[in-house]
């Protein structure tokens, strides 16, 4: 249950960094907005599935802690 939270903080500190860095080069024109634009799609691209993976590996720890249940209660 831990796993899609760690996923999330660290796609999430992974957009902070790129727009304060990318921010702070656009201010001093080492990279222009569009660039920057670009790179934050490509990051949330990188990290989309991985938060998928993460989503379903949630929903199947939750299921195997009820199908446990579930076989103690039948058996």
């Amino acid at each position: 249950a831990i796993f899609w939270p760690i996923v999330e903080v660290t796609a999430s500190l992974a957009m902070a960094l790129i727009v304060w860095y990318g921010g702070a080069r656009a201010l001093m024109d080492g990279v222009t907005f569009g660039v920057l634009v670009a790179f934050i799609q490509y990051a949330r691209q990188f990290f989309r599935p991985i938060q998928g993976l993460s989503e379903k590996f949630n929903t199947l720890q939750s299921a195997l802690a009820s199908s446990e249940r579930i076989f103690n209660v039948l058996d």
